[in-house]
């Protein structure tokens, strides 16, 4: 009787061990299930945050080109200009001009601009070289500026600008020449940052105007100063 209960017990107690086996190797496979979703959660959610800081990265890039063409628009500059024109010895001719330009197209250190050109000779040419002749007019017309520009420290710049304008004048000028021509500008600038939107820029140029023709064409050079103002709306 004794030997029938001892076996009994033992066959209880294995069946006992047995099933908190089982269980605990359920516990550990639902544990795992859970610890593994949790985890591929965790890794969804970094990868969503990552993808979102990255879309959100473009994005900022994206409008910060869009503002800089932008900006770059908003930039018109008013530029007053005088030009000696004693050079050549059949030639004495001055020039008031005033430039309006709007910038258009930015590179890395390249800006390109449009606007128009609006000018005052005044003076005297010989150019067949027997006679002086009276040789004022008033010119407008298309131009375009590309300037090149080098930081140097603080609010000061240098840059180097180039000029055409396409000019149509009241009459022939200089005298024996067509009522046409185009005006060359070249030269250096200092530009002073004076305000966030504002600037003010002084430059030395030297200055060539012809109608580009072989005939009629009796052309002439100037030098003088430029006084620019620019504003960004």
């Amino acid at each position: 009787m004794n030997k029938v209960l001892i076996m009994c017990m033992l066959l209880l107690l294995m069946i006992t061990s047995g099933v908190s086996a089982e269980v605990v190797k359920e516990d550990k496979e639902i544990f795992t299930e859970n610890s593994n979703a949790k985890n591929t959660k965790d890794d969804k959610e970094v990868a969503t945050e990552n993808d979102n800081e990255k879309n959100t990265k473009d994005d900022k890039e994206i409008l910060t080109k869009d503002n800089k063409k932008k900006d770059i628009k908003k930039n018109i500059e008013v530029q007053l200009e005088y030009f000696n024109g004693k050079i050549f010895n059949n030639r004495n001719m001055n020039n008031y001009n005033l430039h309006v330009f709007q910038g258009t197209r930015e590179f890395k250190v390249l800006t390109i601009y449009r606007g128009f050109t609006i000018t005052r000779a005044t003076g005297y040419s010989r150019p067949s070289g027997k006679g002086w002749l009276d040789s004022e007019g008033v010119g407008v017309g298309p131009a375009f500026m590309m300037r090149w520009k080098q930081p140097l420290s603080g609010k000061l710049s240098v840059t180097g600008d180039f000029t055409g304008s396409f000019m149509f004048y009241n009459k022939a000028h200089p005298a024996e020449g067509r009522a046409y021509g185009f005006l060359w500008r070249l030269g250096p600038r200092i530009l002073w940052q004076a305000r966030e939107n504002d600037a003010i820029i002084l430059g030395y140029s030297i200055s060539h105007f012809s109608n580009g023709l072989k005939s009629h064409n009796p052309g002439y050079n100037g030098l003088g100063f430029t006084l620019n103002f620019q504003h960004q709306f």
